[in-house]
């Protein structure tokens, strides 16, 4: 991440089951804000994260094997919407 400087990042196959998990939370600071679909058992679970000094997040909609989020960037009103999918 420190070499490319993504503004978003999606990650399957998760296996996070607590989002509030302290470790969790250690990966994730500031400037960076999540959003989870928890993984059930030791399979499945989605993670989206963005760079809040970059992208503001409007909404979400989580589903069983889905999670999708209205974006917009900060400098403009560009708004699109991002879905990150797994399949078992």
């Amino acid at each position: 991440m420190e070499e490319q400087k993504p503004y978003v990042l999606i990650l399957q196959e998760t296996k996070v089951s607590d989002p509030l998990d302290p470790i969790f939370n250690l990966i994730w600071r500031h400037p960076w804000h999540v959003e989870v679909v928890p993984s059930i058992g030791l399979s499945g679970g989605i993670v989206v994260a963005w760079n809040s000094d970059f992208i503001n997040v409007k909404d979400s909609l989580k589903g069983v094997f889905t999670l999708s989020l209205v974006c917009s960037e900060v400098d403009s009103d560009f708004e699109w919407v991002l879905t990150g999918v797994y399949g078992p």
